[in-house]
């Protein structure tokens, strides 16, 4: 298995908080689990991130908006990463797991099965499978609580997922209003 790609930004919470401030300007409410965020983004420790939590609570917003941006910026870190959406990921797949790319994939659990050489397979499962083998980043989001992610892909895919990634719950009331 190869080493998942290493986080270690110095002054991450000031990164962090930054980031927000310019894209929410002083509306932006500091949750305590951007402290989990901001402990990550200094030392990830060789793993992804998954943020989970209910509906409206920000997490494709701060993935997105904010941590997206932070890995791709040249003066931070540099990399590329590809987003993946319920809706693509299996057009995307293919190329994905060949080349082995960082990936956000925002809104996990609301993929369908697709085909693949004459076979229906969940496109999630397989994106585990060689994130696993092949050390791949991935930044993920999702309404599902654990025990859903075990219901629905099994307790293989929970397995990889607690070692591929950090787990952070956010738990707030919704901010759509």
């Amino acid at each position: 298995m190869k080493k998942i790609m290493h986080i270690a930004l110095q002054d991450a919470r000031s990164i962090l908080r930054r980031k927000m401030l310019e894209i929410l300007g002083e509306d932006v409410i500091w949750l305590p689990q951007y402290e989990e965020i901001a402990e990550w983004l200094s030392d990830n420790k060789g793993k992804g991130l998954l943020l989970r939590g209910g509906q409206g609570v920000g997490k494709s917003f701060i993935t997105r908006e904010i941590l997206v941006p932070i890995i791709k910026d040249p003066r931070l870190l540099r990399k590329n990463i590809i987003e993946v959406t319920p809706y693509d990921i299996g057009k995307k797949i293919e190329r994905i797991t060949a080349d082995g790319v960082p990936v956000f994939y925002d809104d996990l659990g609301l993929e369908s099965p697709y085909q693949y050489m004459g076979n229906t397979i969940d496109p999630f499962v397989m994106l585990t499978y060689y994130a696993e083998v092949k050390g791949m980043f991935l930044l993920l989001t999702t309404n599902l609580s654990a025990d859903d992610i075990v219901r629905r892909y099994g307790p293989r895919v929970a397995d990889r997922l607690n070692y591929l990634c950090k787990t952070i719950e956010i738990n707030s009331d919704s901010f759509r209003k």
